[in-house]
């Protein structure tokens, strides 16, 4: 059962997250044929005063963050792996509106031996 996590700093609508969403749940039952209902997916909030920048002195205005970490069971090729970073990437600067290039993945592979 993989788990999307969306870490962010700004706002997002309704909206945006229900069009995610969709998105993500296509491109995981393309990629990995995840069945409808298996895939858990969270959007966590950073509140402003939570970053370094805010809490230092002299620190400058907290940038936008936007960070997709995904847990799934080790063991996918790595064809799979790379279509998965790539187009959830993708399709988180498009629901967003945020640059692609600033998109961060974290990929966290768990033996099966360690999921229960």
């Amino acid at each position: 059962m993989p788990m999307l996590e969306i870490i962010h700093s700004d706002e997002f609508s309704r909206e945006q997250k229900k069009a995610f969403a969709a998105g993500a749940m296509e491109i995981f039952q393309e990629v990995l044929s995840t069945p409808p209902g298996r895939l858990r997916l969270f959007f966590q909030p950073i509140a402003p005063d939570s970053s370094i920048e805010e809490l230092l002195p002299g620190g400058d205005q907290p940038a936008s963050m936007l960070v997709l970490r995904l847990t799934l069971l080790a063991g996918r090729p790595d064809d799979k792996r790379a279509a998965l970073i790539g187009r959830l990437s993708a399709l988180a600067a498009e629901c967003f509106t945020f640059p692609l290039a600033e998109v961060r993945f974290a990929l966290i592979e768990i033996e099966p031996a360690n999921w229960g």
